[in-house]
């Protein structure tokens, strides 16, 4: 009976550890007029990006408060109607925090371009590669380290 039961236990172990497919991030951050940029991004063993998922804070000046926030729903709004984009924000006073997912399999061509993912990013396969996003970053000074 213990036989059976280590053997149960040992198929479920191994079951578990090979179904999911490994996901790497790459996180890169970066400043630029007062606003605090991470993008995490997440890849397959291949390097074929994912998806990316982008946090910016900024501290808002008090007098423009109301005109941010209703950007921030209009841009919420707009992107409901768009597959493989989802955008959230909260407040924290006049410190704003907007969360952006980009689903890269949902996006078409056009919608990838619109978002800034130039064929520069792209490999020979026609994915946007990790390598090629972290050395382009690295070229413009975007710090980029595998987590």
């Amino acid at each position: 009976m213990k036989k059976l039961v280590v053997l149960v236990a040992l198929a479920a172990l191994l079951g578990g550890c090979s179904s999911a497919p490994k996901e790497n991030v790459t996180s890169c951050k970066q400043a630029m007029q007062g606003i605090e940029i991470t993008s995490n991004f997440i890849s397959d063993e291949s390097g074929k990006v994912l998806r990316l998922e982008q946090s910016s804070t900024q501290e808002i000046p008090e007098d423009q408060i109301e005109l941010a926030k209703e950007s921030l729903e209009a841009q919420k709004a707009s992107s409901t109607n768009m597959d493989g984009v989802t955008l959230e924000y909260t407040m924290n006073g006049n410190v704003i925090t907007a969360n952006v997912t980009y689903d890269l399999a949902k996006l078409s061509d056009d919608m990838l371009l619109q978002f800034g993912f130039v064929d520069d990013f792209k490999d020979e396969n026609g994915n946007i590669n990790i390598d090629k996003v972290t050395e382009l970053y690295t070229t413009i000074g975007i710090e980029c380290t595998a987590k």
